[in-house]
């Protein structure tokens, strides 16, 4: 231990004045409340995001294959599986998941005859139901049938159940847009919430075969196909390697584009919380400036005595470049640990509510990511430490014979 550690420690330990104590307290606290402002923001907002974007790419994947066409018929044009990219997605080792669709405009109408006009979204059992597990809120998923024959059950959202005035288990007619048209009996066998009205309001899930039955297709053709990647950090590389290995008439379509609305919003939350982030840390800057100016201005006759003992103004700035290093230090200690538990306590228990129609969720959600949260810390922690070396400065500028005199 040296010489600076040790005076460092025998004034952080021992014989405080309550003045002292109350400053050190004071620059702690202000610490713990901007670090634990600043995360609990970043676990919020990472929730948050997350939480839309599971809600966008369950019902159309993190890519979309489609072929291209000028009409406006979901039934013209349709794509072949075995033909083109859609052919190749198993060998690609980026692909996660994919899924085939088809879409028809129907209306539907209940018993009540209430009738509404939404998309019939044909899926079959190789759609990955797991990302609707959490979003049915009533009644169960589809049971599908064999391979040529349709299962009679569909799924609809809370929105178009409440408009119908339908119960779980109830007959519902579809008619489709067809040529003549057709219509069906089925049985709402579920009902799903997203928060989404872009979804909520537009789709039902039903059987894949019934359309190709409807539109008399067999079983390769689809209107398109779903792609769900493994890293979607690398989405920009993955679509740019999926358009090389289209064909020309082969449409590769970006979610992210699809519903550039939802995804520039969110892009917008991101300059918030940084503009937040950045006025938060500055706050803590001057709070930490303000504190050691204070406490240098306290001990400025120990400082002189210091010095006409012999010490040179680096030993005694790395006095209070200590003390300040171990405020620092327990500030983010505290503040990460109080931000981490109401944070776990919150992702667990789902406390805070929210209104699901203005902010697509009714609880406040909560997102991990310990390598952002890693780099947030140093950020904080290099910030608050680069700013302490201005008030030590002032360590040069204090004279023998005025600071010993200094009451």
């Amino acid at each position: 231990m040296n010489f600076s550690q040790f005076i460092s420690r025998r004034i952080w330990s021992n014989n405080f004045s309550s003045f002292s104590l109350f400053i050190s307290r004071i620059a702690i606290g202000g610490i713990v409340l901007g670090v634990t402002i600043i995360l609990l923001s970043f676990f919020i907002l990472n929730g948050f995001k997350n939480e839309i974007k599971d809600n966008v790419y369950s019902f159309s994947g993190h890519f979309n294959i489609s072929k291209y066409t000028g009409k406006f018929s979901y039934k013209e044009n349709p794509l072949d599986l075995n033909i083109g990219l859609s052919s190749q997605l198993e060998k690609i080792d980026y692909v996660k998941h994919f899924q085939s669709y088809i879409l028809s405009p129907i209306l539907i109408k209940s018993n009540s005859e209430d009738i509404e006009g939404v998309i019939f979204k044909g899926i079959d059992k190789n759609f990955n139901s797991n990302l609707f597990k959490n979003k049915i809120i009533e009644g169960n998923w589809i049971d599908y049938e064999s391979d040529n024959e349709y299962s009679n059950e569909i799924v609809i959202s809370k929105n178009l159940k409440k408009n119908l005035n339908a119960e779980i288990g109830d007959d519902v007619f579809l008619y489709f847009a067809n040529n003549p048209p057709v219509y069906r009996k089925l049985k709402l066998k579920g009902v799903f919430e997203t928060g989404m009205q872009e979804f909520d309001n537009n789709f039902i899930f039903g059987d894949i075969v019934l359309l190709r039955k409807i539109f008399n297709w067999d079983n390769t053709l689809v209107s398109g196909v779903e792609v769900f990647v493994e890293n979607q950090d690398d989405l920009e590389l993955n679509y740019n390697d999926l358009k090389s290995k289209a064909t020309f008439d082969e449409f590769i379509e970006k979610t992210d584009i699809k519903y550039i609305q939802v995804f520039d919003w969110l892009k917008l939350l991101d300059r918030n919380i940084l503009i937040f982030f950045t006025l938060i840390l500055l706050v803590a800057s001057f709070n930490m400036i303000s504190i050691l100016l204070i406490l240098i201005m306290e001990r400025i006759r120990m400082i002189g005595i210091l010095k006409a003992l012999g010490s040179n103004n680096n030993q005694i700035k790395n006095i209070f470049l200590y003390n300040g290093l171990r405020v620092i230090t327990l500030g983010l200690f505290l503040g990460n640990l109080i931000s981490i538990s109401l944070a776990v306590f919150q992702d667990k228990f789902k406390i805070l509510k929210l209104d699901k129609t203005s902010y697509y969720m009714d609880y406040v959600p909560i997102g991990w990511d310990l390598y952002t949260l890693s780099k947030l810390n140093l950020l904080v922690f290099f910030v608050i430490f680069l700013v302490v070396f201005l008030p030590i400065l002032i360590i040069n500028r204090i004279k023998v014979l005025d600071s010993i005199k200094f009451s």
